[in-house]
């Protein structure tokens, strides 16, 4: 007869059943990350094999990008104009005089013609790109120290 009290009562029963597993250690109020880290070591290749893709990935999007996005690109051409009666506005014969007429359409012609700049941009994107402003570091200075007090 069987033994009431056994865990298997049937020794038969005791060949196929597949013990539960045992519970985990009580440790309070701790967390036990072993099992994580446990899972992370067994996938240690694959999990570097994928950040490498994907380190190779995004460098070769930056690289894309870099030669397929346009860029500007600014310069600046500091002058003086020099010639007498320039500081008041006039050239030496006496005709007026403006800063516009170096960023002119026939001087800037002249300019793109003589550099053969046809290689790069057409006229029209040439004249549009130029700029000419005014400016005296001295009075800009001036005015900045004004504009505190």
């Amino acid at each position: 007869m069987p033994d009431t009290h056994s865990r298997y009562p049937d020794p038969g029963l005791a060949k196929n059943h597949v013990t539960p597993p045992s519970p985990p250690d009580d440790d309070g109020d701790q967390i036990s990350l072993k099992s994580m880290f446990e899972v992370l070591w067994a996938y240690r290749q694959t999990l570097r094999n994928g950040v490498l893709i994907a380190a190779a990935a995004v460098a070769v999007l930056f690289i894309a990008a870099s030669f397929l996005v346009p860029a500007d690109r600014f310069g600046t051409l500091q002058f003086r104009v020099l010639f007498d009666g320039a500081d008041q506005g006039r050239y030496p014969n006496g005709t007026p005089f403006s800063s516009s007429e170096i960023v002119a359409t026939p001087v800037l012609d002249q300019v793109h013609k003589a550099n053969d700049l046809q290689r790069y941009m057409d006229f029209t994107s040439f004249k549009e790109s130029m700029l000419a402003l005014e400016s005296n570091a001295g009075l800009e200075l001036l005015s900045y120290e004004y504009q505190t007090k």
